[in-house]
């Protein structure tokens, strides 16, 4: 898991913890923190980086972090942010405890044949040393990747550092995709859309290019839940984000916005062409069967929809999530299994 923790020792983000954007960031060092952690915690509040280890619940861990490299004065950072993400000491670090004991057991060898002859110790320190520097890279924070031409021990050696690398390397990538996709759906999650969707309505209206919004909500959701339970629930979020992944084009952008509502952005498409997408989404839903939908409201499993576009009056992401959401509420206060499009109020 990882987490971005700022100079004032709060989580700004964290995987394993659900921060409100409306609520205080909650504080990372607390009386219930393993004092581990709490050194960790110190290090990164305090703008350092580095590889640290750490026991919780019985089992073993390392910390990698380091300071947000936004901006600097002096040599420090300036926003005081520090990311940092976890990885299970069993699994990960398997290739670097083989690399240091390999690479002790190489520097004595090298250090015996020093003494017999400097050319042949040569031959053998240079990649000792390009190891070295390599793995203070990796506690910097840099992914190298070693290839010293070589078919003997060292170069076996440096295979396994190469596997680390990659090994964290995937774990790096693993967690970025958490940060920006919704656990449950895996579709993309609320922050994430909103960033985009403010970069792609500003870069759609400086060069004059379509881009609408589409906010539908599920119709008497909490019922359903009510009804058939919180698992069942789940199980129709997880359907009606697939049948949403099917309504659009793969350059759509798709996102859970959060509890039953969720968002779709799409890219190079005008207001006519965006009702049309949302009729075709409006109707795959209604026409899916849900357990038990007769229960609800109607008798069937259904959805409101809003839609609005973006346009010179309407240059912030959170003006046009705004005018769709709006137009989504008025949907829903007309019965619902509906389509409203919504303009920017002069």
């Amino acid at each position: 898991y990882g987490f971005i923790i700022n100079d004032s020792g709060e989580f700004m983000a964290n995987t394993l913890m659900d921060i409100s954007e409306r609520e205080p960031f909650p504080k990372a060092i607390t009386e219930k923190t393993p004092e581990g952690l709490r050194k960790i915690y110190r290090k990164m509040i305090a703008g350092e980086s580095g590889i640290e280890e750490f026991t919780a619940n019985g089992a073993v861990y390392y910390a990698v972090f380091r300071p947000v490299e936004t901006g600097y004065i002096k040599g420090r950072n300036e926003n005081r942010w520090s990311v940092a993400y976890v990885l299970p000491g069993d699994k990960v670090y398997v290739e670097l405890s083989f690399l240091r004991h390999e690479l002790i057991a190489v520097v004595l060898a090298t250090a015996l044949i020093l003494l017999l002859a400097y050319s042949v110790g040569n031959y053998f320190t240079r990649p000792i040393r390009e190891l070295a520097g390599a793995t203070h890279s990796v506690a910097a924070g840099q992914m190298p990747t070693l290839d010293l031409g070589r078919s003997d021990e060292i170069g076996d050696l440096s295979a396994s550092f190469n596997l680390m690398v990659e090994a964290i390397k995937k774990r790096d990538e693993e967690l970025k995709e958490l940060a920006r996709t919704d656990g449950l759906t895996g579709l993309y999650n609320h922050n994430y859309f909103k960033t985009e969707a403010d970069r792609e309505v500003k870069s759609a209206v400086r060069f004059s290019r379509p881009l609408s919004l589409i906010m539908a909500d599920l119709d008497a959701f909490k019922t359903y839940n009510d009804v058939n339970g919180h698992l069942q629930g789940d199980a129709a979020l997880k359907r009606v984000a697939e049948l949403l992944r099917l309504s659009c084009r793969d350059v759509d952008l798709v996102a859970r916005y959060g509890g039953e509502e969720f968002a779709v952005l799409l890219r190079e498409c005008g207001l006519e062409a965006a009702v049309k997408v949302a009729e075709r989404i409006r109707k795959k839903i209604e026409a899916e069967v849900f357990p038990n939908e007769e229960m609800q409201p109607g008798g069937e499993f259904t959805l409101s929809i809003g839609v609005a576009e973006a346009d010179r009056d309407v240059c912030t992401g959170e003006e046009l999530i705004e005018i769709a959401d709006k137009a989504l509420y008025r949907a829903k206060d007309m019965g619902g299994n509906r389509i409203s499009i919504g303009k920017k109020e002069v």
